[in-house]
């Protein structure tokens, strides 16, 4: 006798994770040599049979009890693995050869599993019988029904209409604690959207909305009958597609997801006091992330926030330019440092439309000489036409003029890209930034480098309008902060364009269209970016300082050393007090090379003396004042002659000479002696004789390149003057 046992031969699983293996639970036949048990079995995902499986089993007397279907990859949703019957199941004992009870057995298994398999399928046929059977029933019901319960249905209906009208709010759409709970619930048809409470329990963050849709979508899952759920919201979050947020758990798979939901330009919120670890900043979708949540990526010695209200800035990344203000810095003394800055894009850099000289390298080239900034190389290195998917300029790439002296770039593009679309944009874009920043002298401490947005333009034929604009944005932003590059917007500050047409813009095609700045254009965009990212950042670099300032802010002494003034013209009080000559003013200029005039004047009347002094270049100290008199060192017994008259003196104008004057008495008269020695800065180049008052009528007294005031033969003791002796000093 036979029993044939209850089975249907049939494991039905629903991983919410992806997963590869799935036993059979019921028995299936083969051999360990020959036929191929997975003729045995039928397996469907999510509703649709495949047989790109394999079956790892053991098999004892024909026969295995722990055969598992193994998929190529891990599969969520719903996994059915069923008995098959096939032509290929029969049995034959051979002729003539006795019949061992194991295969007798085996046979008897192979007709219980056909008929288990039969009555399987049979019950689901006459399952959808009895279904539909009862279907038509109901259905005749209320066709046949009494036509006064029909009226009262009517009625019933719609009093629920009115009062649904009333509440003025929406059907309740299904609510399941979790997407993990709608995914093994076996939800009716008919209903096309639900809501979650979360993605694995209520209140992990990822509450959400799904329509019945397409599961494949990031977001989206399989419930139980192989239904497919896509996410609908428009913000989403990072835990709707299974962040974790605890700053330890690697986050990127489900940022990169949210990336590919949200799409171009989308936005994603992040959960107040969530820390979201990402392996990388990618972000080639330019996505903005809203919320108080944090995006973070490890870096040495911690940890580095990506998500920063400091990239809403109409312009940024002044940090990123660090070498040009090396360069600014350090040049400005000699050629050797000379800031060199090369210009890159298309034709809105390449052309002068006016032809007054003010294309994008003339205003940034006078705009640094206003600011006091002369030594400087501005280089236009614009091709019309051109775009960043470009790869071959006036002598090659961009690199290749990354000679090593170049120490700032503007590179403007993305105007003609328009018509390859915001992709094609980034891809271009990364690929060019990423080959300077890998260059010998590309990296961050060898060149600066400003990223210049595009232009407004009103040009629709072209695709180049604010829809185009608008969209850019956000891919530059993303690139200049994983590029290292400064940021500046042209578009927003200077948006409408449309009503520019021979105006501040060009009308190239002659309707009213609009592409090139003019000169005036120009200057306002270039004026702009200057004061953005130099002006006001340039003090004790610039070399046209200026400072008028009164006793009330600032008095110098006049010890102040030359290299205490910077490049420029100051005018300072002067007081006794601070060792000037007198009361008055000091005008201090100094040279970007190093040289420095000092000019005192008095202010009190009648002391209109004006006197000047220089930087002696090579040293920091400064000459003699002209028209100020200084003490000749009288020797050999000489002395002042005393009131009356005035002690030996020798005093400088501003253009050279040398006056001797005052009266001397009393020493060596012997010719050759030695009567004084002038102060250093106050002697000739070469030796000079003069004819001078003495006593007993005139003498001859000599004045030498070493500073030595001699006796020409004998001078009079009785008392020898000075007055008279003028030269030119050396």
């Amino acid at each position: 006798m036979v029993t044939i046992t209850a089975s249907t031969r049939e494991t039905p699983y629903y991983p919410v994770t992806p997963t590869t293996e799935f036993p059979c639970d019921f028995p299936i036949f083969g051999q360990n040599t020959g036929e191929f048990p997975a003729t045995d079995l039928d397996v469907e995902v999510n509703g649709i049979p495949t047989t790109d499986f394999i079956v790892v089993a053991t098999f004892v007397d024909g026969i295995s009890t722990d055969a598992i279907v193994r998929l190529p990859s891990g599969v969520t949703g719903e996994v059915i693995v069923r008995g098959m019957r096939t032509p290929r199941r029969t049995d034959q004992y051979a002729n003539g050869a006795p019949l061992p009870i194991p295969a007798h057995n085996y046979s008897l298994n192979r007709v219980e599993a056909t008929v288990q398999e039969i009555r399987r399928d049979t019950d689901k046929a006459s399952g959808g019988l009895k279904a539909e059977t009862a279907a038509r029933i109901a259905e005749d019901t209320v066709l046949h029904g009494r036509v006064d319960k029909e009226i009262i249905d009517r009625i019933n209906a719609d009093n629920a209409l009115r009062s649904l009208i009333g509440q003025g709010g929406a059907i309740e759409v299904p609510f399941y604690d979790s997407r993990l709970a709608a995914s093994l619930a076996n939800i009716k048809l008919g209903i096309k959207s639900i809501r979650t409470g979360g993605l694995a329990s209520p209140g992990d963050g990822a509450d959400a909305f799904y329509i019945e849709g397409d599961a494949t979508k990031p977001g989206g899952f399989v419930s139980v009958g192989g239904r497919q759920w896509e996410l609908a919201v428009n913000v989403p979050t990072l835990e709707m597609f299974g962040a974790k947020g605890d700053g330890t758990t690697d986050d990127t798979a489900a940022r990169d997801a949210a990336y590919e939901y949200v799409g171009i330009n989308g936005r994603v919120n992040l959960l107040d006091g969530k820390t979201y670890l990402v392996s990388n900043n990618d972000n080639p979708d330019g996505v903005t992330f809203e919320g108080k949540g944090q995006v973070v990526t490890a870096v040495p010695g911690g940890f580095w926030q990506r998500n920063t209200y400091a990239d809403s800035q109409q312009h940024f990344g002044r940090e990123y330019l660090s070498r040009a203000f090396d360069y600014i810095r350090n040049s400005q003394g000699g050629p050797s440092g000379t800031l060199k800055v090369r210009i890159f894009g298309d034709s809105t850099i390449a052309l002068d439309i006016d032809g007054t000289n003010e294309r994008p390298d003339d205003c940034i080239r006078q705009a640094f000489q206003d600011l006091g900034i002369p030594n400087i190389v501005v280089e236009n290195q614009g091709v019309s036409g051109s775009k960043w998917g470009d790869e071959v300029y006036p002598a090659g790439h961009i690199t290749d003029y990354l000679d090593g002296t170049t120490g700032l770039a503007l590179i403007k593009y993305g105007l003609n890209d328009a018509y390859l679309g915001i992709d094609s944009l980034y891809s271009s874009m990364d690929t060019v930034l990423s080959s300077i920043r890998s260059h010998a002298n590309g990296s961050l401490g060898a060149i600066s480098i400003i990223l210049v947005m595009p232009n407004s333009t009103f040009d629709s034929p072209n695709s180049r309008d604010v829809r185009w604009f608008e969209k850019v944005r956000q891919i530059y932003r993303v690139l200049a902060r994983k590029y290292h590059c400064a940021l500046f917007d042209t578009y927003s500050p200077f948006q409408d364009s449309q009503p520019l047409a021979d105006l501040a813009m060009d009308n190239p095609y002659g309707d009213g269209r609009t592409v090139h700045p003019r000169g005036n254009m120009n200057r306002w965009i270039y004026g702009e970016l200057m004061n953005t990212f130099f002006a006001g950042k340039l003090v004790g670099y610039k070399t046209n300082g200026f400072a008028n300032e009164g006793a009330v802010s600032t008095v110098i002494t006049a010890a102040t050393m030359p290299s205490a003034f910077k490049s420029g013209n100051y005018h300072n009080r002067a007081v006794v007090a601070n060792g000037w000559p007198s009361d008055g003013f000091v005008i201090s200029e100094k040279n970007v090379d190093g040289g420095v005039l000092q000019t005192f004047y008095g202010y009190a009347s009648g002391s209109p003396k004006i006197f000047q002094r220089h930087a002696v270049l090579g040293s920091d100290n400064w000459s003699l004042w002209t028209g100020t008199p200084q003490p000749i060192a009288l020797s050999n017994g000489w002395v002042n002659q005393g009131d009356p008259w005035d002690i030996p003196l020798a005093t400088a104008t501003p253009d050279g000479l040398v006056f001797l004057s005052g009266l001397v008495t009393g020493g060596t008269t012997a010719s050759g002696t030695i009567i004084g020695v002038l102060p250093a800065g106050l002697r000739p180049a070469k030796d000079h004789i003069f004819v001078v008052g003495a006593n007993g009528g005139f003498v001859r007294i000599s004045v030498h390149s070493d500073g030595t005031i001699k006796a020409m033969g004998a001078v009079d003791g009785t008392w020898t003057s000075f007055d008279g002796a003028i030269f030119r000093a050396a």
